[in-house]
């Protein structure tokens, strides 16, 4: 008999775990097929067709404005799913400075991208400068990778509990 009450035990904790989780892997799902992905979709096709044309891919990159596409595009939609998410994360303290963060971080891209198109226009695209942003946007975009992550998680979290009161 005591087995029969363990596993009962046992099959409500699964089951309630399996409730909260599935909005989280479905949210983060979602981001990564439809955010990460399609903007990482840009980045992809130009180092394809540099490859194509056996160009060093990483010369052609520094010179690209599409890692700091991404940072953007990942900053802004995150932002937006705050926005549109607010009452169900507004009482988590750290979601202002994250959002914070992100529009900092997407202001920061921006002016990194105005920076690299000047210096492709007016130096021809010496590598010196192209490749500081490079290194720079790199580090911004796995920075605002990392803040929209948890952020999705977050939301998947709140979004989980709802859905099991």
């Amino acid at each position: 008999m005591q087995f029969l009450e363990d596993r009962g035990r046992w099959q409500n904790v699964t089951r309630s775990l399996q409730v909260g989780l599935k909005p989280v892997w479905k949210r983060l799902g979602y981001w990564l097929l439809y955010n990460i992905l399609f903007a990482l979709m840009p980045l992809g096709i130009s180092m394809f067709f540099h490859w194509l044309a056996h160009h060093a891919v990483r010369t052609e990159i520094a010179k690209s404005p599409e890692v700091l596409f991404f940072s953007v595009m990942v900053a802004i939609t995150t932002h937006g799913d705050i926005v549109q998410n607010g009452k169900l994360i507004e009482e988590l303290l750290w979601v202002g400075l994250c959002r914070s963060a992100l529009l900092i971080g997407a202001i920061f891209s921006a002016i990194l991208y105005g920076g690299l198109m000047v210096d492709l226009v007016f130096k021809n695209g010496e590598l010196g400068f192209a490749s500081g942003v490079l290194q720079t946007s790199l580090y911004v975009a796995a920075a605002l990778f990392l803040i929209s992550l948890f952020i999705q998680v977050a939301i998947g979290r709140k979004e989980g509990n709802v859905a099991t009161c």
